[in-house]
């Protein structure tokens, strides 16, 4: 069993009494899809209840995600008028607080534990054989190449001799950076060739140039995090270097950029 018998019951016996509460509250709407992602969401629930496989989680587990999100409401779909429309949502608001907190969230974690101790081991053993697969081919991928040449810069020797033929690094669009990327550049520009740690790092004065914009980090896909851009200015700022604001913008128009700040 993936979760004991007794919790997946008692969370179906929460969704039912959350079920019944809504059956009894839910306004009638015609609209085949309506722009109200509370409305969806309850009424999703209530087809769910009525067809789903107690006897696994999975039915109770989609179910669940659905609520996963606090669902907003439009106001339109509850009631003639304002004041109608109030004291309705005012009711739902408490049950679905309670639900969500108590129930959803609460179950949800619990699964995903469970998932994360059968799934990580796998994956693991399948990088592994991935990579073993790689090496007997006389290949790489593009995360190997950053991985292996972080590896590579760690030692002291090789750091210096690189050091010696590239005295200054610049490096744009700063904020689509992976942390193996932040690693790579402070440690070539590192003053102590034996500090390892990139993030204790001190580039030697005039040897890192970075240029980058924080709206613009969208790459988190691919593991570029603002807080590796936050970080690596941090460190600019503590050893020495200087962050300059460029506030003026050739792209677009001042009511855009207003818009956006």
């Amino acid at each position: 069993e993936v979760l004991p018998r007794p919790e997946v019951e008692s969370a179906w016996q929460a969704v039912d009494e959350f079920a019944q509460f809504l059956s009894g509250i839910l306004p009638p709407c015609e609209e085949p899809k309506p722009t109200c992602k509370l409305l969806v969401v309850s009424q999703s629930l209530l087809r769910r209840v009525g067809w789903a496989d107690r006897a696994t989680p999975r039915d109770l587990v989609k179910l669940l995600e659905e609520w996963e999100t606090d669902p907003k409401p439009v106001m339109k779909y509850w009631g003639a008028n304002r004041a109608a429309q109030t004291e309705m949502l005012d009711r739902l608001k408490e049950k679905v607080t309670s639900f969500r907190e108590q129930v959803v969230l609460v179950q949800l974690s619990r699964w995903r534990s469970y998932l994360y101790s059968q799934i990580v081991p796998f994956v693991l053993r399948v990088r592994g054989a991935c990579e073993r697969e790689r090496k007997l081919n006389g290949q790489v991928n593009f995360n190997d190449l950053l991985r292996l040449t972080c590896q590579l810069v760690q030692d002291a020797t090789v750091r210096v001799e690189i050091q010696d033929r590239l005295q200054n690094l610049c490096v744009d669009e700063f904020q689509d950076t992976d942390p193996l990327q932040a690693q790579l550049f402070f440690l070539l520009c590192a003053d102590d060739p034996n500090e390892k740690d990139w993030t204790r790092t001190r580039p030697k004065p005039g040897s890192l140039f970075l240029v980058g914009d924080p709206k613009q980090s969208i790459y988190r896909f691919r593991r570029a995090d603002i807080e590796t851009y936050n970080r690596a200015r941090q460190i600019l700022r503590e050893t020495g270097g200087q962050v300059v604001s460029l506030r003026t913008s050739f792209r677009s128009t001042p009511a855009m950029c207003d818009w956006i700040n």
